[in-house]
């Protein structure tokens, strides 16, 4: 039988990216957590976990505290105008014409985002473990004929 990966793995992967890239800090107020208040911290999806093709993309994601992250879910003006502040209009536009696009998640494409994602997960945490507390890019998965 074909092994498959959970979605609960692979969604744990990416919130901790998303969050760990910005050192657990908030992307909208600024609020910072310590390693023992972590959990105060969210990945924020701006096109839901359910448009697969985007599930994974580090354009989609935002690392905002709780506060912020309600806020925005209540207010879709004001996350529109956050994401705007954050990729610009141009981007923000590109990622509406994927998320309206026909796409079935496949297994295949769930091995590949494993593995993407663990590899960007690898490079964080070294930089993390050499002293590195800034901001870390890094780059979410998304299907290939996404990209351009």
């Amino acid at each position: 039988f074909p092994v498959t990966i959970s979605w609960g793995k692979l969604d744990v992967l990416m919130s901790n990216l998303v969050r760990c890239s910005t050192n657990y800090t908030c992307e909208h107020c600024g609020k910072h957590y310590p390693a023992t208040l972590r959990r105060g911290i969210h990945c924020s999806h701006y096109w839901g976990r359910a448009i697969k093709q985007l599930r994974f993309s580090e354009l989609n994601c935002s690392a905002l505290c709780y506060g912020c992250h309600m806020r925005m879910t209540a207010d879709p003006w004001a996350h529109t105008q956050f994401m705007r502040q954050k990729i610009g209009n141009d981007t923000l536009i590109e990622l509406s014409k994927i998320a309206y696009a026909s796409y079935k998640f496949k297994a295949k494409d769930q091995d590949a985002a494993l593995m993407h994602l663990v590899e960007q997960w690898q490079m964080m945490s070294e930089r993390r473990r050499k002293g590195d507390i800034g901001i870390i890019k890094y780059q979410g998965w998304v299907p290939t004929w996404t990209r351009q």
